[in-house]
């Protein structure tokens, strides 16, 4: 590939970009060039550039065909829809979509519809009506049918052509897809019936470059691409020809190195499909391009046989490779039994397709379903017949090993805990539980007093004299088929339990008025209808056995409500706005009451950086009551306590990041490490945003401004909310304007980069999915992140192993980045939405993107203007952190505040902070005054200024705790050890002092807690800590939870009261009624009492023995840095003193 610095075609602005492929009005007006679509795009673009007029595309609003609803609104698609006379229907089932067809034809129009795969049994009936009308006076469809093997292995296309006998063409590409459309509605107009487009899940959901033609109406002004029009070779006439006439003449059927008459090559294959592509591009990276014969069927229905009969007369043995192992075989079997009946001396080739003709060796191999679609397994199974091709050829030479074996490590499980499986399987736990519960039960009902549970996929349980059927639905396929259920209990009156996963929907009685509408007259009584709430387990399970003592039918319609964490509809519309602004408007931290004591704290922005206790949903006030044990003496005890604060920060504008970032600093210009190659893929493991996702657009667009021919692909399945599996794309040169025989997925180990935004997702592409396994030691460079997203925190998905260790072997060391960028995109960004960006612009830093800065800002801006916010701020970021590691770590607080400052600030704070503060502000201005000229000599190293500030601020609290007095008795022990403390070694004594001391004498009970949680100096912090700035628009909301404990006996209460400040204030208040002697546990005023005496032995001992009081000090110090010094008894406090003064004497004996 050519250095990317040097194209000339990537100067480009934003103002252009706005014509680029995320807008496919511009795509579908263009006449000539390049254009970049996806399958939208391109059957939109067929029927616009069709001289057959199309009148409509009914589309039905479900994958993979559901672009049409989004793009049937923009303003240049209205524009040329309306200079076509057409029009585009989003309908919501493919029944209405075949009915719909129907009707425009009948009335004499052109119509396109579309069928997913899964649906196309549904549609047999409707179908068979409609091949019947005839063609005179009558219009053409076209049918576009997926080929989704994987969803639907029962479900061919291709049989079902050949069972309607119709027409029916199979594309391998958008570029086919768009030819095939006017294609297909000539073969319509010939038959005198309808014709069939037959595309792979693969190919609909990729995206391609395309040579752009003129459409059928141009405008008026458009001369140039009138003339473009004008030198097209001529149209097919719509004279009276046959199907096969009319393929021949549009060349759908081709041979490839055919062998002359009389020659007989020892192997050849039959290809369908997408199949076509994966072979040609085998064969080229083999060398055998030209060299094996290759029979490239594109319409399927009818077969030409005369071509098919010439392929077998030269070939010994053809291996048939489609995309189904087995839906052409028949039809190819009949031709060449036709041929050996009209010729019996001939000798036609044998045909394979799922078991493999026998190597020289001996070895048989099969093909499995989508084996063929596959590159890196194609030539591995089909390497044995190519030796008989070529018997010098080394396959092994051209194959790339992958960076891990496939049995190294487990596949992780995708999507876990999301969508409708994970519903449906909730609710199946909930049902074996109902059944073990009931089988415990020995209460009487009409029909037995033994029961069990008829679960589906379970057998059918023995020897109970009640049994109670269970049936597990979803929404869609109950409102389709549900209604024979109610008809059902006409004839069986046995206890049932129907339970309906209802997900996906907008209207929450649609089912119950859908269930009473259904129900037979006259048994209405005898069906219950309940509503429950799927993440409420407990009243899940409550509603199962209440339903299942009674001897009726119950319908038990299990929905979501807020916040919703399965529904993939409803998480992908709540992420749409953080896309739209470029950060979260919303954010809510929880972390512990005791936070609001604590002396250091970090700058963090999320709870998840902080470890805290967290929850998707607003703290709720929360009663319950258990028996904590059977063997508790009788006892009465009452507790209050301050549990967690959160605090909710509405925003406006986008946040300040908290890390000092200059994102307008001039960086380096890369120099891309793949200039030399002639292709270049990229793999990114999890994306946002629709398909193929953000970070694959921007590439998309900006390979496309710099001449690049682009392609891509994606697996649009759901793993987290906003977020699919993955995507790919694919950079090459074309040759002499022809593209090369390539698929975009990326064969074994050939990846060129590995964008990891989903550390999951990562694991698979490097080795263990076979679909996959992109990565190898040799070759890619890998951008990943290693910190869990926000949704896998909330459900405690576990990083997996392979990214906690290194990573050394699997890519290469100079070309990869590992990292928890998530995180740090949090505390920028405050959600990890951006990430993909922020990859991309990493990677971009280091080369490994042949980009220009020009094409992929251009792109950027493009996409913002589109509606993604701040798209250019997070791939700067990436930039910036590809260039500096360490920005990706959290920031702290810094405590090199000017003394001065500091003291004149807490002063204030306390003047403020109650009433007649003006006099306790005077006292603590005089005490921290005379400390502050005791403890100067400190001041002059910045450990010693550190340590300095520490102390005000403890003498602040102190102040807080107990007044005046705790405050000078702190201030004079502190100054004590200050006098017998060395100064040449910038007073240790002193600095391990202060944070244990002060520990030790501020005891954390409610009214301490609840004086700092209210305090100015905490709401100063925390608008700090989350950087809410009320000049731009920040509005904060605290809230507080207090748990009530009452225990009596072997029974505890507990209330978990979530309040404003008003609790927290009058705690406050009574700490200054209560007596101090009294506040705190026991063991905490012991360890107070302790202390003091420690620190006052410290005070007799520093001058005979320093070192060991020093070792000492220290030991606390370090304790109380990790704030565990209050969680210690005062035994382990002694044991643990004692163990370092007896180390440092033995240090002191071996010197």
């Amino acid at each position: 590939m050519p250095p990317a610095t040097g194209v000339q075609s990537t100067h480009v602005t934003a103002s252009t970009t706005i014509q680029g492929t995320v807008d496919t009005g511009w795509e579908l007006a263009r006449c000539e060039g390049l254009v970049q679509l996806n399958a939208t795009g391109a059957i939109l673009k067929g029927a616009l550039e069709s001289e057959v007029p199309v009148h409509a595309v009914f589309a039905p609003r479900r994958l993979p065909f559901d672009g049409f609803s989004r793009v049937q609104g923009r303003e240049h698609v209205q524009r040329q829809l309306a200079m076509h006379q057409m029009r585009i229907l989003s309908i919501p089932g493919p029944v209405r979509c075949v009915r719909l067809l129907q009707r425009a034809i009948s009335v004499g129009h052109n119509a396109i519809t579309l069928i997913p795969n899964d649906q196309l049994g549904t549609i047999a009936s409707t179908l068979e009506r409609l091949v019947g009308m005839a063609s005179e006076g009558f219009g053409c469809g076209c049918i576009i049918l997926e080929d989704n093997p994987a969803l639907a292995p029962s479900a061919c296309p291709r049989l079902a052509a050949r069972r309607f006998d119709v027409p029916a063409i199979e594309v391998a590409s958008l570029d086919e897809l768009r030819d095939a459309i006017e294609q297909a509605l000539r073969f319509a107009m010939v038959d005198g019936s309808i014709a069939m487009i037959i595309a792979h899940s693969m190919v609909l959901r990729s995206v391609q470059t395309i040579q752009a033609r003129a459409n059928r109406v141009v405008d008026s002004v458009d001369q140039a691409a009138w003339l473009h029009r004008a030198r097209l070779s001529p149209r097919t006439t719509a004279e009276q020809i046959d199907s096969l006439r009319l393929a021949r003449r549009l060349e759908l059927d081709r041979t490839r190195s055919l062998p002359s008459p009389g020659e007989i090559e020892p192997v050849g294959f039959i290809l369908c499909g997408p199949a076509r592509v994966t072979a040609r591009h085998v064969l080229q990276r083999l060398g055998l391009s030209g060299r094996i014969p290759l029979l490239e069927l594109r319409l399927l229905n009818p077969i030409d046989d005369s071509i098919v009969a010439r392929f077998l007369q030269r070939c010994r043995d053809i291996v048939i490779l489609e995309p189904r192992t087995s839906s052409m075989v028949s039809a190819l079997l009949a031709v060449s039994e036709v041929e050996r009946r009209r010729d019996p001396s001939s000798n036609p080739a044998r045909l394979w397709w799922q078991e493999l003709p026998p190597t020289d060796a001996g070895d048989q191999l099969r093909l499995e379903p989508s084996d063929a679609l596959n590159p890196s397994i194609l030539a591995r199974k089909l390497s044995g017949l190519f030796l008989k091709a070529d018997p010098s050829l080394k396959v092994d030479e051209h194959l790339v090993r992958g960076a891990l074996d496939e049995k190294s490590m487990p596949i992780p499980v995708r999507g876990e805990g999301l969508g409708q499986s994970a519903a449906i399987h909730r609710i199946q736990d909930e049902l074996v539980s109902l059944d073990a519960w009931i089988r415990e039960q020995t209460f009487e009902t009409p029909t037995g007093s033994t029961h069990a549970l008829f679960i589906e996929g379970k057998p059918v349980p023995t020897g109970v004299e009640r049994i109670v059927y269970t049936e597990t639905w979803d929404r869609r396929r109950f409102l389709a088929e549900g209604a024979g259920v109610f008809t059902q209990v006409m004839e069986d009156s046995s206890p049932r339990i129907v339970v309906v996963c209802d997900l996906g929907g907008t209207d929450a009685d649609e089912l119950v008025r859908f269930c009473r509408g259904v129900t037979p007259p006259g048994i209405a009584d005898w069906i219950g209808i309940l509503q429950v709430e799927l993440a409420d387990g407990a009243e899940l399970s409550r509603a199962l056995r209440d339903a299942a003592t009674k001897d009726m039918m119950t319908v038990i319609i299990a929905r979501e409500t807020n916040p919703r964490r399965l529904d993939t509809t409803a998480l992908e519309r709540s992420t749409r706005e953080i896309d739209r602004l470029g950060f979260s408007k919303l954010q809510r931290v929880i972390w512990s009451a005791d936070n609001a004591c604590e002396l250091r704290l970090p700058s963090i922005v999320t709870q998840a950086d902080l470890g805290l206790e967290s929850s998707p949903g607003p703290l709720q006030t929360v009663y319950s009551s258990d028996r904590i044990s059977d063997r508790v003496p009788t006892m009465v005890r009452f507790r209050i306590r301050p549990q967690l604060e959160q605090v909710e920060v509405l925003r406006t504008q986008p946040p300040e990041p908290p890390m000092q970032l200059n994102l307008s600093r001039k960086l380096p210009v890369p120099r891309p490490v793949h200039s030399s190659s002639g292709i270049w893929r990229v793999h990114l493991a999890g994306y946002r945003g629709e398909s193929p996702g953000l970070a694959a657009m921007a590439m998309l667009q900006a390979g496309r401004f710099m001449d690049y021919q682009v392609m891509g692909v994606h697996r649009a399945i759901p793993i987290g909310p906003g977020r699919r599996a993955w995507s790919q794309v694919l950079f090459t040169r074309p040759r002499d304007g022809e593209p090369l025989p390539m698929r975009p997925e990326i064969p074994w180990g050939e990846a060129d980069l590995l964008l990891g935004m989903d550390p999951i997702e990562s694991v698979r592409a490097i080795g263990p999915d076979p679909e996959l396994r992109v990565a190898s030691s040799d070759r890619t460079s890998a951008v990943i992140n290693t910190g869990l997203l926000e949704d896998q925190q909330e459900l405690g998905q576990e990083l997996p192993e392979i990214l906690e260790g290194p990573l050394d072997q699997l890519f290469a060391v100079d070309g990869m980045l590992v990292a928890d960028l998530a995180a740090a995109c949090r505390r920028c960004f405050l959600t990890d939405r951006m990430l993909d960006l922020v990859l991309l612009g990493a990677a971009f830093q280091r080369g490994f993107v042949p980009l220009t800065t020009e094409s992929i800002e251009a792109a950027l801006a493009s996409m913002e203007q589109q509606g993604f916010g701040r798209c250019q701020d997070a791939f700067a970021l990436g930039r910036h952190f590809s260039v500096e590691p360490e920005m990706s770590e959290p920031s702290r607080i810094r405590h090199d505040e000017p003394t001065p400052r500091l003291k004149r600030r807490l002063v204030l704070t306390e003047s403020l902070s109650r009433r007649r503060g003006s006099v306790r502000s005077r006292q603590m201005n005089q005490l921290l005054d005379s400390v502050l000229s005791t403890l100067e000599p400190m001041a002059k190293s910045s450990r010693g200024r550190a340590s300095i500030n520490d102390m005000l601020i403890c003498l602040q609290r102190c102040v807080v705790w107990g007044g005046i007095d705790l405050a000078r008795r702190y201030a004079d022990l502190v100054t004590r050890i200050f006098e017998v403390d060395d100064q040449a070694e910038a007073y240790p004594l002193v600095r391990g002092s202060i944070l244990p001391l002060a520990d030790a004498l501020l005891i954390r009970d409610i009214y301490y807690v609840s004086s700092m949680q209210v305090s100015l100096e905490q709401t100063r912090r925390t608008r700090q800590r989350l950087s809410v700035r009320p000049g731009r628009g920040d509005t904060m909301d605290r809230r507080f939870l207090t748990r009530v404990d009452l225990v009596i006996g072997s029974r505890r209460w507990r209330l978990d009261i979530r309040s404003s400040d008003w609790l927290p204030r009058l705690a406050a208040r009574l700490s200054r009624v209560i007596p101090k002697s009294w506040r705190g546990t026991p063991a905490q005023r012991q360890r107070r009492t302790w202390c003091i005496d420690f620190f006052e032995s410290v005070i007799s001992d520093a001058r005979s023995d320093r070192d060991s009081a020093l070792a000492r000090v220290q030991r606390l110090h370090e304790l109380a840095s990790r704030t565990r010094l209050r969680g210690v008894s005062v035994g382990e406090l002694e044991h643990l003193v004692a163990r370092a003064g007896d180390e440092d004497q033995s240090s002191v004996d071996a010197s």
